[in-house]
């Protein structure tokens, strides 16, 4: 079954679990680093960001459903830029408008260049309420791993975000 058809049959499922559940929730989380290093007079540069797009449903319990797409670009100075993006199903518990959160989302489609792949993330952060948003400083853990052959290239990372929410 193509991962378009696959992501909205899960849409659907979780949209008829809709009336069942408390509230909805978006997220958008972003990092960006960059660097320069060398000695005196001959330094080179890199840089990373990291963008989150999620949205999902959050019962009662706290127990949460959703999605999440992600992209990670890296560039260092004299080498090609490096993009990984991907589109996954996420799980976890959220406490509410302020407090603790952890997710797990496994990607069903990642890409990097000409490579496919699958991974998992865990999210771990802290929601501020600020007023209709709230705001959350938040670890991530990604283990990727890309192609068809053995070895296979893998990816792992631990990066900081920060996360803007609106629940609903």
């Amino acid at each position: 079954m193509p991962l378009l058809a696959r992501l909205c049959l899960a849409l659907a499922v979780l949209g008829t679990a809709a009336p069942a559940l408390a509230k909805g929730y978006a997220r958008l989380g972003t990092m960006y680093n960059s660097t320069e290093s060398g000695v005196e007079g001959s330094t080179g540069k890199s840089s990373k960001m990291n963008l989150e797009l999620g949205a999902g449903w959050v019962g009662s319990s706290g127990w949460s459903l959703g999605a999440l797409y992600a992209q990670e670009t890296q560039s260092s100075a004299g080498q090609d830029t490096l993009s990984q993006s991907g589109t996954g199903l996420t799980g976890g518990w959220i406490a509410g408008d302020d407090g603790f959160y952890g997710l797990l989302t496994y990607f069903l489609s990642l890409s990097r260049g000409s490579e496919k792949g699958t991974g998992l993330q865990v999210d771990l952060g802290y929601k501020f309420k600020a007023g209709k948003m709230s705001f959350a400083p938040q670890l991530s853990y990604r283990d990727f791993k890309f192609g068809n052959s053995s070895p296979k290239s893998i990816s792992k990372t631990v990066s900081p975000l920060f996360v803007f929410w609106v629940d609903f």
